[in-house]
């Protein structure tokens, strides 16, 4: 004995649900891919900004011109320097490019006005200008 109503659901509905739940779930899983990448950039990041403030307070502490006896400055300089990111079984390696360049702005014979830059970034496929930091300053020296 059969009632007049059916119960359950058909094929097209079952079919429809099912592409419905695989749009999203590609969806969250996308979701993932970004935020992984973007963990990754904000960690070289973070290494290049500790690296380029560590190289700008070298700098800073160094004599301009070897007068006042102690490391003499270079005026232009570049380095590559790997930097171990991560805790336990995660340790990545992550190049850090960092560059300065001294120049000096205004000179008189009681002192002299350097300014100095400091830019440091990660190296890599989608590093680049995502991980730049640029540190900029004014140094007075004065002459002996």
């Amino acid at each position: 004995m059969q009632s007049g109503k059916e119960q359950g659901f058909t094929l097209v509905e079952v079919l429809c649900a099912i592409v419905i739940l695989a749009f999203g779930l590609v969806a969250v899983a996308n979701l993932l891919v970004v935020a992984m990448a973007s963990n990754a950039i904000a960690q070289v990041s973070t290494a290049a900004t500790a690296r380029a403030t560590e190289h700008m307070e070298r700098l800073m502490s160094m004599s301009i011109g070897g007068t006042q006896g102690g490391p003499k400055l270079d005026l232009v300089g570049n380095g590559n320097e790997t930097t171990l990111m991560g805790l336990g079984d995660s340790e990545k390696r992550a190049t850090i490019q960092t560059s300065w360049i001294v120049t000096l702005v205004a000179a008189d014979p009681r002192s002299s006005v350097y300014h100095i830059q400091v830019q440091s970034q990660g190296v890599g496929p989608l590093m680049g200008s995502r991980s730049r930091v640029v540190l900029t300053t004014f140094r007075t020296q004065a002459s002996q």
